[in-house]
């Protein structure tokens, strides 16, 4: 066990690592490294740590650190629609378009349903995004189209939403032309089980969804 009162000069975590997060119902809960990630974020919040190099999943912490990273590669990530995961009930599918960048998109046809799609279910380090949803709808309708969210820990007992958008028809240029609706948000440590979903599509059209993109702006 890591005590508080023992913080080391740097903290090197490998975010890619499931056994970071201990999220397995396999893992013993003796298991040592239980007990990292809860000790990474509150070292955080009780100390001076800051980002001291971060790359391809992997950040080191540095103690009484408040400079740029020395190496900084930041995220980047498209998420197809076969990464995402439509509501199985009969409201949302996956439908083949050659005007998409993949051939295939989600599809919301003329119904009324909470949930449109969700996932995919990313581990996303420290600091602020760009979020791209790519959309077409059949028609431009005056009001509300679609909400679309960034959350996190769903159902894991961890649950946080941590950024919700709306959009409306005057949102849109033409119909049954993609468009892109970028939003920006902000995460202050490591988080698992990062979602980009779709929410509340309006029953009075067709909504599609090609891809999400994801990019890190800062650290």
């Amino acid at each position: 066990m890591i005590h508080l009162n023992q913080l080391p000069d740097f903290i090197l975590a490998d975010l890619t690592s499931n056994e970071f997060y201990a999220l397995s119902a396999s893992i013993p809960a003796s298991a040592p490294y239980l007990m990292l990630y809860p000790f990474l974020v509150s070292a955080m919040k009780n100390a001076s740590y800051g980002v001291y190099a971060y790359s391809d999943g992997v950040l080191l912490y540095k103690r009484n650190y408040d400079g740029p990273p020395i190496l900084f590669n930041p995220y980047y990530a498209t998420f197809d629609p076969i990464q995402l995961l439509p509501w199985t009930n009969g409201f949302a599918y996956l439908v083949e378009d050659p005007t998409s960048s993949t051939g295939k998109a989600l599809a919301c046809l003329h119904q009324s349903t909470f949930w449109f799609w969700f996932g995919p279910y990313v581990v996303l380090p420290p600091g602020t995004y760009n979020v791209t949803y790519r959309l077409k709808i059949s028609s431009i309708p005056v009001g509300h189209v679609l909400t679309v969210d960034v959350a996190s820990g769903i159902g894991t007992g961890t649950d946080q939403e941590i950024e919700t958008y709306g959009i409306v028809g005057s949102n849109f240029t033409k119909p049954n032309e993609w468009q892109n609706f970028t939003y920006s948000f902000h995460l202050d440590a490591p988080t698992p089980n990062v979602e980009f979903r779709g929410l509340d599509p309006s029953p009075n059209l067709n909504i599609y969804l090609d891809d999400i993109t994801v990019t890190q702006t800062s650290v």
